[in-house]
């Protein structure tokens, strides 16, 4: 399991550990079930009643979500009413301020109800693990369909950059399919986003774009990102499909030029190349080499309509619109010179 793969892995980065289950000594190179482990494990761990007034947000806006709003925070509010803060928040003891690891919705509720909030105080973290355990219980606490795109990409981006080992790194997306149901691909795709322009970013967060629309941009030049951007404001376009972001990406020039564009989003057609004003005449032999049997009936003219093709492909090839009135006309003659009868 997940497990013994990691610990075969710490055997080989010559990761040191300790006999205190909770951690390890070495933070650098701490791997993420480690910690995931770590959070299950807090319940012989001392729980204190804190003043929710002393308890400081995470600095780092980068990892820390949006508080809830609406009907979950009215939800959240009515349960801790009744029921009181059952799972003690994670705080962080740094240079004598109680900073909040895991748990900010709670506590920005305690504030207002004037409620003591139990915590579990960390006093042994470095900058870098207490990052982890910020992310790690953002994933673990928080519906991830719940979670705006660009938050859930900057979270795995620095959860999985935070590892400086590259022999761990490796291995990673395996840890974060296991424990968050988030396949390597996935993955790849939300870190992808992350060089998406900011407007286009805020699209796909208020859902006016799929994720695969999203990472093919991302993976077009800034200077194309720009271009769209800034056609999309001007001309408030308020979507963007996966057959939009097709066309775009598979264009062959480099330029995404302003009529290009407007014909893709539909604001104006396609400008079409002038048809020759050539006809193709069709003749008899043409038509003699498609009929069956000697004596030609009706069913046997079935075999007639065949040529259609052939005679598209000369109209084509001649540069003028397929005529089908010159094709009836043709098979009339056709009809009329070998004196068709109806069938019997």
């Amino acid at each position: 399991m997940a497990r013994n793969r990691l610990k075969n892995l710490a055997a080989r980065t010559q990761e040191s550990a300790v006999a205190d289950d909770r951690y390890r000594v070495n933070e650098e190179d701490t791997p993420l079930i480690d910690v995931v482990n770590e959070l299950k494990n807090t319940s012989s761990l001392e729980v204190t009643m804190e003043d929710a007034e002393t308890l400081i947000p995470y600095p780092d806006k980068g990892i820390r979500l949006q508080l809830h709003t609406g009907y979950k925070r009215d939800t959240l509010k009515e349960s801790l009413q009744h029921d009181g803060i059952i799972e003690p928040c994670i705080i962080w003891l740094k240079e004598g301020k109680k900073i909040i690891l895991a748990g900010h919705n709670r506590v920005d509720i305690a504030k207002e109800l004037a409620m003591k909030v139990p915590c579990i105080t960390r006093t042994d973290l470095d900058t870098k693990r207490a990052e982890r355990i910020v992310i790690i219980t953002n994933l673990q606490n928080r519906q991830i369909s719940e979670m705006k795109p660009s938050e859930l990409s900057r979270m795995l981006t620095r959860l999985i950059e935070g590892y400086d080992d590259s022999v761990y790194k490796s291995e990673i997306y395996k840890d974060i399919d296991e424990e968050f149901s988030l396949s390597r691909t996935k993955v790849l795709w939300y870190l992808k986003i992350n060089f998406l322009n900011t407007f286009l970013l805020e699209m796909l967060d208020n859902g006016d774009m799929p994720l695969t629309a999203a990472y093919k941009l991302a993976c077009a030049t800034s200077y194309n990102q720009n271009q769209l951007a800034d056609f999309v404001k001007r001309n408030e376009i308020k979507k963007i499909s996966i057959t939009d972001t097709e066309k775009l990406v598979t264009r062959k020039t480099t330029d995404w030029d302003e009529e290009f564009m407007m014909v893709i989003f539909g604001l104006i057609e396609k400008t079409r190349k002038p048809r020759k004003t050539t006809t193709v005449s069709v003749k008899l032999k043409d038509i003699e080499k498609y009929a069956i049997g000697e004596q030609v009936t009706a069913s046997s003219i079935i075999g007639v309509f065949k040529f259609k093709n052939d005679i598209k492909i000369r109209f084509e090839e001649k540069g003028c619109e397929y005529n089908e009135d010159i094709v009836l006309k043709a098979i009339g003659e056709y009809l009329d010179q070998k004196k068709v009868s109806p069938e019997k």
